[in-house]
């Protein structure tokens, strides 16, 4: 008996021991979404954000900017009964998520194009949107298409080149046609302080029973860790149980805690040095290299590899090469697995022929200490003969 009682004495403490469970990083527990640096399109966070996924946001995006590059003054359709302008039915579609603006704007494209498929092909292939399928018939269904976030925010970060596109995008509020005030309903509610979300569209769409909705935003984040801007795009997916503005505060929150912006090339850095014919040649980054990252970055420890243009090798490239003069891309791997590419250049003028020589000269002419302690010689010189010349005349 008093076994028995000590049985379940000891299992009752058991019980009531605290049980530390292995937690969960940050966002692991949210549906799919990824963040994105807008300036090098590296990838910050990402959950599922390389798996397919609907490609309705992706397909909306596509006809708004497809719409602004083939305008038109003469076409309109109804919206709920009203007569809208081209230039409402996109802000309609882009702002405030209305399917009757964008079936509008589809029909308008296929009258144009013949073809809309080879329009929505052509910016897949022109923004490596590697991951992105349309269907034949994608004005009529999109049901057999797919998308990823990640292309999702390649898209986005791409079209926001086109000025016209990225003003609506990035506005709150627009005036249609008839000074009727268009909403961005889709504006992100920040709880991170410092924090900026400049731009928003949303799409919904059937998952079963269940409506989900997909939303990309653009903005300006200041990180908690250093106060250094951090420029992204966030692409998430939600579900009825987590609200796309419950997920992209998430990541937000996440993002000023934990990264910051690093700068580990700058413009005019040495990458490296080569030989080319018997001269050497610095190749240095063409412009600075900015990173978001989440730890502090030697640069002694990156890896770069290089692309010449035209698939040249650094033996092949042919004198003269002038100081700026672009020669290839230089692929950096930063620790986290991103890879960022920039551009680079020739260091200095290299010319062929009388290479002592003209290593000499250039050495002079690129060191300034060397040309203030020429400059003196040649003035002691100078002293030293008018002296002399002096002396003989007054000898006479």
């Amino acid at each position: 008996m008093f076994k028995k009682i000590l049985s379940v004495f000891f299992i009752s403490v058991i019980l009531m021991l605290p049980v530390h469970l292995p937690s969960q990083a940050a966002g692991d527990f949210l549906p799919a979404h990824i963040a994105m640096d807008r300036n090098s399109g590296q990838v910050i966070i990402s959950r599922d954000g390389e798996n397919q996924s609907d490609a309705s946001l992706l397909y909306k995006l596509m006809i708004c900017l497809l719409a602004v590059e083939n305008p038109s003054d003469a076409f309109t359709a109804k919206v709920s009964g009203e007569e809208c302008t081209f230039t409402d039915l996109v802000k309609l579609s882009l702002l405030a998520d209305n399917h009757e603006a964008t079936a509008a704007l589809s029909d308008y494209l296929v009258q144009k194009t013949g073809n809309l498929n080879v329009f929505l092909d052509k910016k897949i292939k022109d923004f490596n949107l590697e991951g992105t399928f349309f269907n034949e018939n994608a004005s009529e269904d999109i049901s057999n298409s797919y998308t990823t976030l990640k292309d999702v925010g390649k898209f986005v970060i791409e079209a926001n080149k086109n000025a016209e596109f990225s003003t609506l995008f990035c506005s709150q509020v627009v005036l249609s046609s008839d000074r009727t005030l268009i909403s961005n309903t889709n504006q992100l509610v920040i709880s991170a302080a410092n924090s900026r979300i400049v731009g928003g569209s949303t799409a919904t769409y059937q998952s079963g029973e269940e409506t989900n909705t997909s939303m990309c935003y653009l903005g300006s984040i200041v990180s908690s860790v250093d106060e250094s801007p951090l420029d992204v795009v966030i692409v998430v997916d939600s579900d009825p149980t987590y609200s796309y503005y419950k997920i992209g505060n998430n990541v937000i929150e996440r993002l000023t805690k934990e990264f910051f912006s690093v700068c580990p090339v700058k413009k005019d850095d040495v990458l490296l040095t080569v030989s080319v014919g018997t001269e050497n040649l610095d190749i240095v980054a063409a412009e600075d290299v900015e990173c978001i990252v989440s730890e502090e970055i030697n640069p002694s420890d990156l890896n770069i590899s290089y692309v010449l243009n035209d698939e040249k090798d650094f033996d092949s490239i042919e004198l003269p090469v002038t100081k700026g003069q672009l020669l290839g891309v230089a692929n950096i791997s930063l620790p986290d697995g991103n890879i960022i590419s920039t551009p680079i250049a020739a260091g200095a003028d290299v010319y062929a022929g009388n290479s002592g020589i003209n290593s000499i000269i250039r050495t002079i002419l690129s060191n300034n200490a060397i040309m203030i302690i020429l400059i003196v010689l040649v003035a002691l010189e100078l002293m030293l003969l008018i002296l002399n010349l002096y002396k003989k005349h007054n000898s006479k």
